[in-house]
């Protein structure tokens, strides 16, 4: 039972990590899981048949991540003002078959443009978002008839990835 209680214990303080609290425990020594948001509920059990119920129960709790990628496009040429909007309709319109919430926005900088795309994952965790975010990226901008790896400055893709809720 102290096997089972230390397991516990470091699964509540994995998910507390990622907003999750302990809302209260059960007369049977249930723990009653509820995420930042206060919409989603999970129940940790006392006593696990399983001996790594309380690692896949923690695998399985999904996050919603907000993920932004930053890159400066440097096609040779300056895009016309067209352009620069079809591609932007374009990658969106990619994303919003894979993503949530997708959003571009491009700013001149001499004949370059740097364009910022956010899109909202869900995932178990932050890396994985990351990757799942940047691989819808990609094909959206492969989709838009863009040569990524041609035109993107290596040296000046940034990312970022913020926790947007409990799911």
């Amino acid at each position: 039972m102290a096997n089972s209680k230390s397991e516990r214990d470091a699964a509540v303080e994995e998910v507390a990590a990622h907003g999750w609290v302990v809302a209260r425990e059960t007369k049977r020594g249930y723990l009653i899981m509820r995420c930042a948001c206060g919409a989603h509920q999970e129940t940790l059990h006392k006593t696990p048949s399983n001996p790594n119920h309380f690692r896949s129960k923690v695998s399985r709790m999904k996050f919603m991540y907000t993920v932004e990628a930053s890159a400066v496009l440097s096609p040779g040429r300056r895009l016309t003002d067209e352009e620069i909007t079809d591609l932007i309709e374009a990658v969106i319109d990619d994303l919003d078959t894979a993503t949530a919430d997708p959003s571009v926005s491009t700013v001149r900088d001499g004949d370059d443009v740097r364009v910022t795309v956010s899109v909202t994952v869900d995932s178990s965790e932050p890396f994985a978002a990351l990757a799942r975010a940047s691989e819808a990226m990609l094909a959206a901008f492969h989709a838009a008839g863009v040569v990524v790896e041609s035109t993107i400055a290596t040296g000046d893709l940034r990312s970022e990835v913020r926790l947007l809720q409990s799911a």
